[in-house]
Order: C-alpha cells, then structure tokens, then sequence
C-alpha cells in the first residue's frame, strides 16, 4: 500500500512473541478496507525472535525496533511508536495487540467509515471478547474508574490529528497511564468515542509477567493519583481516597491472600512498593504536554 495518503496505521507491539505478531498481519492482510500499513514494533526481542520478525516478506509492513535495553512500562515506548508513525501522516492510527484475533474481514473498513461519518467522534473501537467467549467491551457496556465513564480499551482507532493535538501521553505515567489519558483528554476536548457492535475481536491475554510485579504495585498507586492530578482536580478528597482505594482493589486482595497464608515476607514486600509508589504519586508534579505540530 502506497505511503501517500494513508488512511489508517495499525500499530502492532511484540516481545518474544514473533509468531503471534506475524499471525496479526496475517489477519489484518484479509481486511476488505486496503488503505493501511502496519507498523511493527519490536520490543527487544530475542534474536531468534527478531530474526523471524525480519524475515517476514510484506511490503506492507515497516518494521521498528525500540531501543535497548528493556524497560518496564508501556506509555513511552506508544510516544516513540507514534512518532514513528506520524512520519506517514496517516489520518488515523489503530492499536491492536499480538494475543488477538479479528472476527471480521471488514474491522477496518468499519471503524474508518464511524469516523469519517462524525468529525467529533475522536475514537472507536470494536466489541471484544475474552477467550472464554465473555463479551468485556461492548456497545452495552460502560465502565467506572475513578468516577469517570470508558467504553473503549485494549484495541482502538483514534485521529492522529488527536494525537498530535494532546502532544502524547505525559511519559510519568509509565505503567497503564496511556488509556486514562487519550480517552479523559478526548472527552475534555469536545471529542465523543464510541463502541461498535458489529466488528468484534477476540481477547485471549497474557497478563503482565510475574517477574514485573514489583514495577506494577509501585507504579499503580503512582499513575493513579497523577491521573488524578491532571483529571480530577475539582473533585473532593474524599472522592479522591475513594477512587485510590478502588484502584488498589488487586494488591489489597493480594496482601489479604498473603495474610492468610502467612506470607509475610510478600506481604512486607507489596506494602513496601505500594507505599513508595503512593510517596513519588503525591510529590512528581505532572502536566499534558504541549501540542505537536
């Protein structure tokens, strides 16, 4: 597909996951709508990995390897990934993850129709299942964080122009921030967003390794409250300790766990990293950055 005047850049990240990535492609290689690239972005991968990324004969496809080493987080690693992907100028930019799979041949075509229909609609999405067949975003579907109202995640087409106008993703949010962010600043922006109920996609996921579960329990508490600093700044105190505590709902059930069965070295181990990522959440100031050209 021509580089000119592109219609949509779908963004696909992979990690030592080269045969889930090249399984994607060949998904989105079946899509009925044709004005779109992909953009592939390695996340240092092995080198086997990596090599088998290289090997992958589509014109269609650029291939983007972040710098090394590793590092834990996702929000900068979408900031460099955009970047890239506005060398293109592509109208719209979609994510999709590797541990998907598309259950229709007109996914895009879909959502690039949704927004060429409405100039204020910033972002859509396609309904999504988990791997059991449980729908988990859907038209019908409404969710609660932090007092505010989401219908999109995991998987959605957003105007670059959006993009560029909120100068991406504030990089201290590091962990989950990335979401909160986009669709909190489209709603602020007199941007809506919406589900579709006829393009769905299958959810299978992975979770985030064990290995990084340090990272989460510091990071959580932290990009939850400057997510509040930047969103939620009218809002009470009490508002603001309420929506803390509902966020904390995953390693406040993990040290009741470690309390039961008398693991109190994990136990001391979570407390430590809660309260260190509460202490830098309370004193890193943090502001949206300025827009891009």
């Amino acid at each position: 597909m021509s580089k000119n005047n592109l219609g949509i850049y779908v963004i696909l990240m992979t990690h030592d996951d080269s045969l889930r990535a090249i399984n994607v492609i060949k998904q989105l290689n079946k899509q009925t709508f044709r004005n779109f690239r992909i953009l592939l972005v390695d996340d240092n991968s092995s080198s086997e990995e990596l090599t088998l990324l290289k090997e992958i004969k589509d014109e269609n496809v650029d291939l983007f390897s972040l710098p090394a080493p590793f590092k834990f987080g996702f929000d900068f690693k979408w900031n460099l990934a955009l970047k890239k992907a506005f060398t293109l100028d592509p109208k719209y930019i979609y994510y999709i993850h590797t541990d998907m799979r598309i259950n229709n041949s007109n996914l895009l075509e879909v959502l690039y129709d949704a927004m060429e229909s409405d100039p204020k609609l910033g972002g859509v999405g396609p309904t999504i299942y988990n791997g059991e067949g449980v729908k988990t975003w859907g038209k019908d579907i409404v969710k609660i964080r932090m007092g505010k109202k989401y219908v999109l995640n995991e998987t959605f087409l957003i105007r670059t122009v959006c993009y560029k106008k909120m100068g991406l993703i504030p990089e201290k949010l590091v962990y989950y921030g990335n979401e909160y962010f986009t669709f909190n600043w489209l709603s602020d922006n007199g941007y809506s967003v919406k589900c579709i109920d006829n393009v769905s996609v299958v959810h299978f996921g992975g979770g985030v390794s064990l290995s990084f579960q340090n990272y989460k329990d510091y990071y959580r508490p932290r990009t939850t409250i400057l997510i509040m600093k930047l969103f939620h700044k009218q809002e009470g105190i009490l508002n603001k300790l309420r929506y803390f505590k509902d966020e904390l709902h995953e390693p406040i059930t993990k040290l009741k766990l470690n309390i039961k069965k008398l693991e109190f070295v994990k136990f001391s181990k979570t407390v430590f990293f809660l309260i260190i990522g509460t202490i830098a959440g309370l004193v890193i100031s943090i502001k949206p950055n300025p827009p891009l050209n």
